[in-house]
Parts: C-alpha cells; structure tokens; sequence
C-alpha cells in the first residue's frame, strides 16, 4: 500500500485511513501469518582476544599441509635439504630450500 500524497504534510489524517482500512478487513495481531522470535544468545557468547600463532606452530602446521597435499615428504636422508619458511610481503609463508649442507 502506497502513502496518499498529503502524508508528508498531514501524517495524522494518512494513519487514521491506514487504521480504517485495517479495521475493514479485520486484520487483527493474532490472525497473522508471522511468529517474530528476537535472538539474543550472540551477546550471550564469550571472545577471546584474538592474538598470533607462534612462528614455530605456523611452519608445523603449513609443513603438515604440505605433507598432506604430497608437495613435500619427510626425509632422514644425509643428502636431503632442509626446508624453511620465510614470510612474503603479503603476509603469507613460502617454503625455501637450504641447498649449503649439501655442497
């Protein structure tokens, strides 16, 4: 239902046709359709400060990752290299090879 024209200017008048014309069909607050329920259990929910992992648990895990995906695999090899991350500009870790124990 749209607003009349003189809404703006006389809001009274415009309320008392929208109350009449809900009284003509007898639209009550128990007939309707909708059942509202307010949610207030997110205020009820306890956060934690949100703080770093430790560099040794961000390689352990990306290291893990990588086992998993079969882009690296564990090796007790004299002649394996040892793997390090080093952290991009963009915040994220790119694994690199140390080659100098293997020449």
């Amino acid at each position: 239902m749209r607003p009349a024209p003189f809404w703006k200017t006389k809001p009274d008048l415009w309320f008392v046709q929208m109350e009449a014309q809900f009284q003509q069909i007898q639209a009550i607050l128990a007939a309707t359709k909708y059942d509202l329920k307010e949610l207030s259990q997110l205020a009820d929910r306890v956060m934690d400060v949100l703080s770093r992992l430790c560099p040794e648990k961000i390689a352990k895990l990306e290291f893990e990752y990588m086992v998993q995906q079969g882009q690296c695999r564990p090796s007790k090899s004299l002649c394996a290299s040892p793997l390090h991350l080093v952290q991009k500009k963009n915040s994220d870790w790119r694994p690199c090879g140390d080659n100098r124990k293997l020449n």
